[in-house]
């Protein structure tokens, strides 16, 4: 399996190079070539979420308050690019930020760019910054493709324009590559029509194994139904699973599998199978006999 840096810096600069340093504890690595003026890193890093948002910059999604993440489309240069930004309310929750941006930020780009080398369509990135205060990180983002070419799934699924049996092959790579991405939802899947082309996003909290286990595929399976809002009465939703099963082969029956995704689907995803995607069958089977 592909093996990155051990270390942050090790692996932004295998990836991008040498870091530069910008005003206000600002420091960033950009891809060689990339047309990104850090003057419009600045500018990405100093306008207040709250007050309007300069010309050069849509907003495409608010996460949570308590996530403080926001995805943005800008221009720099006369390319249009992505940035996703993590950022704390106050000063006083910039310690807790600096040990937790990895997984918000950091470690979306390290498992982007993992998971490209697997094979799997994902978006290119193009650099990755970070602010500093007495040394804590403040807040931090990275910039990537815009996939301006591409729509959800979740969108042409309820326009009628596409089914859930496209994204079929995704799940199978996913299994035979050992990815478990931990956000199967349909809104994380971007199809290009012009060639019946899917890219993956959101990649923060995923892990890479040898080979998945029966558990973490029925985890992403029942991810997947959920955010689609098919539901188990739904004819397409057994015969999905069946052709999955039939491709996959996995390590339990068709029934069991039908069973653990309805189990899964119809109650809320325990912790234990997104912080802890390495769970075995043998904890998934008590997870349903006792649901």
């Amino acid at each position: 399996m592909f093996k990155v840096s051990d270390t942050k810096k090790g692996f932004l600069k295998s990836l991008f190079g040498n870091f530069r340093k910008g005003p206000h504890g600002l420091r960033y690595w950009l891809l060689p070539g990339s047309k990104i003026d850090e003057a419009d890193l600045n500018m990405l890093l100093s306008f207040d979420f709250k007050k309007p948002q300069p010309d050069k910059i849509t907003t495409i999604f608010k996460g949570n308050s308590k996530k403080r993440t926001r995805v943005m489309r800008f221009e720099s240069n006369g390319t249009s690019f992505v940035t996703k930004i993590f950022r704390p309310y106050c000063a006083r929750k910039i310690f807790r930020n600096h040990l937790t941006h990895k997984r918000y930020v950091f470690s979306e780009l390290k498992n982007c760019v993992q998971a490209a080398r697997l094979g799997i369509s994902t978006p290119k990135m193009y650099a990755y910054f970070e602010q500093t205060i007495l040394g804590f990180v403040y807040q931090s983002g990275i910039i990537m493709e815009d996939l301006y070419d591409h729509t959800r799934l979740t969108n042409l699924l309820v326009a009628g324009k596409r089914t859930i049996f496209d994204c079929l092959p995704v799940f199978k790579e996913f299994f035979f590559k050992g990815i478990y991405h931990m956000d199967t939802n349909t809104r994380n899947l971007l199809f290009r029509e012009s060639d019946s082309h899917f890219t993956i996003i959101d990649w923060q909290e995923s892990k890479f194994y040898p080979r998945l286990n029966d558990s973490q595929l029925c985890a992403m399976v029942a991810k997947m139904f959920f955010s689609a809002g098919i539901s188990q009465e739904d004819p397409q939703w057994r015969l999905w699973i069946q052709a999955l099963y039939e491709e996959c082969r996995p390590g339990i029956s068709l029934e069991e599998m039908l069973n653990a995704v309805q189990i899964l689907q119809s109650k809320r995803i325990p912790t234990a199978f997104r912080n802890n995607p390495d769970i075995s069958q043998s904890a998934l089977e008590a997870y349903i006999s006792t649901n």
